[in-house]
């Protein structure tokens, strides 16, 4: 096996991610589950916020910032920051989705607040 296709296909929460990819079934199972979530702007960018279950750095349902958004599936089963994916549940507001998408497609923050 190519060492890069090894290293690829090491499930590695913490590793940053290198290109917006779906996860896998493996990755998706490990994730944490985050709802009652939205979108923030912070001095490193767009990040989702909400409740979280599961995560390894979190106590059991806290509220947490995350890394930088980066990827959100279209059926709203999955999100990925730079550090890791997180399943989803409810949005705080469904406006939360609309910008979510709109932030994917490369929106700058003065349009993807309306300004």
């Amino acid at each position: 096996m190519d060492p890069r296709e090894a290293l690829s296909s090491e499930l590695d929460p913490s590793r940053p991610i290198t290109e917006a990819r779906p996860p896998t079934p493996e990755e998706l199972r490990r994730a944490p589950f985050l709802w009652e979530w939205g979108l923030v702007f912070g001095g490193y960018g767009l990040r989702l916020t909400g409740m979280v279950r599961g995560h390894p750095d979190n106590p059991e349902s806290s509220n947490i910032i995350t890394s930088q958004f980066m990827e959100i599936d279209p059926d709203l089963a999955w999100a990925r920051t730079e550090s890791r994916y997180y399943r989803l549940g409810k949005p705080q507001d469904p406006a939360a989705y609309a910008l979510a998408l709109r932030a994917k497609w490369g929106g700058s923050r003065e349009a993807l607040e309306g300004r």
